[in-house]
């Protein structure tokens, strides 16, 4: 099935292309944007991976960063479609929920901690895209009506201090009766012994069960290791309700993934 990936060179070679070279199209700990970069001209050489500190390997399928909204999971498009007002997308990527707003007039501003995928979003032509911590947001206070937090994107938090830090900045630049819409997994739902082992290890260390330890791997090109944190709604609720959100709405799926929708309380 041929995916719409907006504006790309029909021939990358004709068009002086070549596969990014770690050291001048980004930092060479960002496999996950090289990777996003060599697909949108055409120059992808699978697989990319996630490597888990256990030593498990999972291959992501990098072509899900260009999936227009008809093909996003039923859950995942959902909650999209309730983007509304002036809306900031955080960890923006490949643009993947960027491009359908901006092609629908919406307002809508991406951030990435990613050079290399700023610079993708931008060869899509997509604008207001700019290289930003989602730590340290460099917006005003009460800007923002709709936060995005699409493909786990709540997980950068690493820790549930990270996690609530993420939470309250978001709340910081929101405007009253602003939403956060994201899409995260409930790990626990999983029937793999190497995933309950490693759940049950997190527990004995005092960790929550979704903290996984990763590494990104593209052609030659491994990450330093960072952390995750995946949050069942249980847990999520906990967290909203410790940094000004109330967690309006949960729309699961019986393997563990789930889209929610996080309303702004006042302070």
């Amino acid at each position: 099935m041929t995916v719409s990936l907006g504006p790309k060179a029909a021939d990358p070679q004709s068009a002086g292309l070549q596969a990014a070279d770690p050291q001048t199209a980004g930092p060479s700990e960002d496999p996950h944007a090289l990777a996003m970069y060599d697909y949108l001209h055409g120059l992808f050489q699978p697989p990319f991976r996630y490597l888990r500190d256990d030593g498990v390997a999972t291959e992501d399928p990098i072509e899900r960063r260009f999936e227009p909204p008809e093909r996003f999971r039923d859950y995942e498009r959902r909650a999209f479609e309730k983007a509304a007002g002036r809306t900031l997308d955080i960890g923006c990527g490949a643009g993947k929920h960027l491009w359908p707003l901006q092609r629908a007039g919406i307002e809508a501003h991406g951030i990435d901690i990613s050079p290399l995928a700023v610079r993708i979003c931008r060869d899509r032509g997509l604008t207001d895209v700019s290289v930003m911590d989602a730590m340290e947001l460099d917006y005003p206070g009460g800007h923002f009506d709709s936060i995005l937090l699409f493909s786990n994107g709540l997980a950068m938090g690493g820790t549930p201090a990270g996690v609530e830090r993420l939470l309250t900045e978001c709340h910081r630049v929101s405007a009253p009766g602003g939403r956060i819409l994201l899409t995260n997994t409930d790990v626990s739902r999983t029937e793999d012994p190497r995933n309950i082992a490693y759940q049950r290890a997190n527990r004995e260390r005092g960790d929550l069960p979704g903290r996984v330890r990763l590494r990104s791997w593209y052609r030659d090109q491994v990450s330093e290791e960072f952390d995750w944190l995946f949050m069942s709604p249980e847990e999520l609720t906990a967290a909203a309700r410790a940094t000004g959100w109330r967690v309006a709405e949960v729309d699961g799926t019986p393997w563990g993934g789930y889209a929610a929708v996080l309303e702004r309380l006042p302070h």
